[in-house]
């Protein structure tokens, strides 16, 4: 017996699986789950030949009846046989000198199993002349030689049509025949009331459609759970011509545009995520294509090749269809805005809305519009007219502790958050631990108690919490159909107190997030399929118009950001809400206050952001304040280069490729002669292209 044997037959008795090992016997596998978890490690023993699509193969010819193994006293010789339930043995998977090859026997099986025996051998010299490296024998052996990817499937093919079974009822995975099919057939008329060929064309894109609407359904689950779906199942479109594709759109929200949605299908050619238009044509299509540019290197459209595709599995498709989602939902915001189809506003939440998430860079307003969006939660059918209403009426919903206001942070747990335990202790100095409610489970409790009132709980900075440790088991229990009263309602029993614990229908959740603290992408991916996510990003238009001693504040901070989102990200741009200070002091025709408190953002805010952002990369700061483009007497922050020599003597001994050291300072913010003092060095941050500015003595 050699090496292979033992080692199989030591995991046999590990598992206590029925067998019999030896040399140039056959092994039947009782136990498939234990079988798998043997059969995963056979490529740690050197014969590396399981690769994941085989695997999966294997894995459900096992649940079919169950696997025979051919340990032979060749180590190069190991056999994998198929057997089906209550059929003879289909063919094997071997393992040779020559390499790998996958060999399936209709050898005396025509007389017993018939027509199913006779498709197969027709199946497989039809894929024989298509030249796919196959070798139909004349004993009945048919071989694959190369084992890739295309090959495989027609592994999968055969296991089909012996079993009577679809391979694809468990992993949903395309096969190229769908790729194959809308090559061949794609723009031409239907016709398969008459064609046979075109019939059974027909019933495989019908089946490629189903994976497309599965695909579909999983990510909108998902990613936009209070979104929806639609799908057109039918591989004839309205000319009744066979279309080159097949697609499913998704639609992140109830309320989202219906003329723009998440797209995702396969074509002729690949596999695609991205954002098209639906039924549009005329101005709005041909804007919508100006915003996407050339389609394949567009920044909106994913396009994943045929080969890559078919060798991922129905979850890895998924997996790397939601790896894209959070920029790919970023880009359907600012499409839908710059096509006009949204405001705004609109993205502030309905009352429909029970989890949202509103998210930008710091200083874009988060947390002031959380306010607005609580009350709106809380109260439908309140109206105001200017701010100071709004804010009383916030505050009589936090008196009600209707409206009740959080902050996550590092150190923030389930004890503070849900329930935990707080020590106490009496007269005599004895200490009791009692179970005390965190605001969570107190506001819940209270919308239990009065469910004709809508109550809201802020969470600001909810990405800077250990989500897992915070929310724990409630997490699945926030999403609104697991709310109580849905349909698909759930209760917990909390560990401490052991009551029984749900969330109601009339508690809507807020949070805010800074995404220069933790992009998008990095978020818990629990609470991202949980939320709707609203965009908040700087709104340079709120300054239109706005001149501070003749620096147009609009111009000025979209040019700063404009060079941030080149230098950085947009994630890390500078938020309007830095600068409204100054622009309700110009609304108020102060200039030279406004020119004051603008020389204080720039000192307290936007420097010290900055400093941050680049880890005091100045060069980087510069570029982004436009020094490089002034007048040496206009810049914020001075430069000045020295040579190793001036610095440390001409026999210094340094041994490196630079001769000179360039050292940055940031110009001082105190003195009448102060450069922060001049307003063309601010005009100088979007200098015109055609001349710098001079001195400054001529700025003043």
């Amino acid at each position: 017996m050699n090496d292979f044997c033992f080692w199989l037959q030591s995991q046999f008795e590990k598992y206590n699986i029925e067998n019999q090992v030896s040399d140039g016997k056959w092994e039947k596998w009782r136990d498939f789950d234990k079988q798998l978890s043997i059969f995963d490690r056979v490529g740690d023993q050197g014969t590396d030949f399981l690769k994941t699509d085989y695997l999966r193969l294997l894995k459900r010819v096992g649940e079919l009846g169950g696997i025979a193994v051919n340990a032979r006293s060749d180590p190069q010789n190991i056999n994998i046989i198929f057997k089906s339930r209550e059929l003879d043995d289909l063919g094997a998977l071997c393992k040779t000198r020559s390499g790998l090859k996958l060999e399936f026997s209709t050898r005396d099986k025509v007389q017993k199993h018939g027509v199913k025996t006779v498709k197969i051998q027709q199946y497989l010299q039809e894929k024989c002349n298509e030249g796919f490296g196959i070798k139909v024998q004349s004993n009945g052996w048919t071989e694959i030689k190369e084992l890739n990817t295309e090959t495989c499937h027609i592994a999968k093919r055969v296991i089909e049509l012996w079993a009577g079974i679809s391979m694809y009822e468990e992993d949903m995975s395309y096969k190229l025949e769908h790729f194959e099919l809308l090559k061949r057939y794609g723009g031409t008329p239907n016709k398969r009331h008459e064609d046979s060929e075109q019939k059974q064309a027909y019933e495989s894109l019908v089946d490629a459609y189903s994976i497309t609407g599965k695909w579909a359904e999983a990510l909108q689950k998902e990613i936009f759970p209070a979104g929806y779906i639609k799908i057109r199942r039918s591989p004839v479109n309205q000319g009744n011509y066979f279309a080159d594709y097949n697609w499913a759109k998704i639609y992140p929200k109830q309320s989202s545009p219906e003329q723009l949605a998440i797209t995702l299908g396969i074509s002729s050619d690949n596999l695609f995520l991205k954002i098209d238009t639906v039924n549009t044509g005329g101005d709005l299509r041909q804007r919508y294509e100006t915003i996407r540019g050339e389609y394949q290197s567009s920044e909106i459209v994913n396009l994943l090749a045929i080969e890559d595709g078919l060798a991922m599995s129905f979850d890895e498709l998924v997996a790397w269809s939601i790896n894209h989602f959070p920029k790919l939902y970023e880009q359907y915001i600012d499409a839908s805005k710059q096509l006009g189809l949204i405001e705004p506003k609109d993205e502030l939440m309905s009352t429909s809305t029970l989890n949202q998430i509103l998210y930008g860079p710091p200083g874009t307003g988060k947390t002031y519009h959380s306010i607005e969006a609580a009350v709106k939660a809380a109260e439908p059918s309140f109206t105001f007219e200017s701010r100071k209403e709004l804010k009383v009426e916030y505050e009589r919903l936090v008196a009600e502790n209707r409206i009740r206001f959080v902050t996550f942070h590092q150190s923030y747990g389930y004890e503070e958050f849900v329930e935990g335990l707080r020590a106490k202790t009496n007269d005599n100095d004895q200490v009791s631990y009692s179970v005390e409610a965190g605001v969570f489970k107190s506001i819940c409790e209270d919308a239990h108690q009065k469910k004709d009132d809508k109550f809201v709980l802020i969470i600001d900075e909810i990405n800077r919490g250990n989500i897992s440790k915070i929310f724990g088991e409630l997490i699945t229990l926030i999403e609104p159909s697991k709310r109580k009263g849905r349909d698909e309602e759930l209760d917990v029993t909390l560990p401490q107190s052991k009551e029984l614990f749900s969330v109601p229908n009339n508690l809507h959740i807020i949070g805010t997030m800074n995404t220069a603290d933790r992009s998008l992408a990095m978020m818990d991916t629990a609470l991202r399929r949980r939320f709707d996510f609203v965009e908040m990003m700087p709104n340079t238009a709120l300054f239109n118009g706005i001149n501070v001693n003749g620096i147009d504040l609009e111009r000025m901070l979209a040019t700063m950001n404009k060079r941030i989102e080149v230098l950085y990200d947009r994630e890390h741009t500078l938020g309007h809400a830095f600068f409204m200070p100054v622009k309700a002091l110009v609304d108020k025709d102060d200039q030279a206050a406004a020119f004051k408190e603008l020389q204080s953002v720039f000192k307290n805010k936007i420097i010290p952001l900055l400093e941050e952002y680049f880890f005091e990369d100045w060069n980087k700061i510069r570029l982004v304040l436009g020094d490089n483009q002034k007048d040496e007497s206009l810049r914020f922050i001075t430069e000045e280069t020295q040579s190793y020599g001036d610095i440390f003597g001409l026999d210094h001994g340094l041994d490196s490729y630079e001769t000179e050291n360039t050292t940055y300072a940031l110009a001082p913010f105190d003195g009448d002669n102060s450069v922060w003092n001049a307003p063309k060095a601010y005009i100088g941050i979007y200098p015109k292209e055609s001349a710098k500015l001079t001195s400054v003595g001529e700025a003043r």
